[in-house]
């Protein structure tokens, strides 16, 4: 089983409420065990699925152009990023991470 956290921006524009939802159904369907949830745009879960899987099923429901994730797997160096990133600085604070394109 593999612990995550998941911190996220989902943009005020274009259906936002949705794809809102449709994050948090992703995190519920990868979720496999213990979830904490009790800040904003925050979330740690436990899943056992690759930290490429569960990257893939939350992109499906953000958009590209607006919005951000950043998804960590807690006890290694692994990490990836996907959105909207403008600030190249998370790349030098977390030099393990990874852009997800797909």
């Amino acid at each position: 089983m593999n612990t995550y956290w998941l911190s996220f921006v989902v943009r005020d524009q274009a259906n936002r409420d949705e794809r809102y939802r449709d994050l948090i159904a992703a995190v519920e369907s990868c979720r496999q065990g213990t979830y904490w949830n009790e800040t904003t745009s925050f979330i740690v879960f436990e899943s056992g699925y690759d930290i490429d899987a569960v990257a893939d099923a939350l992109a499906h429901t953000l958009r590209v152009d607006l919005d951000i994730f950043l998804l960590h797997q807690v006890g290694f160096k692994t990490a990836r990023i996907w959105g909207a990133v403008t600030d190249g600085d998370i790349y030098n604070l977390m030099p393990h991470l990874v852009l997800k394109t797909d």
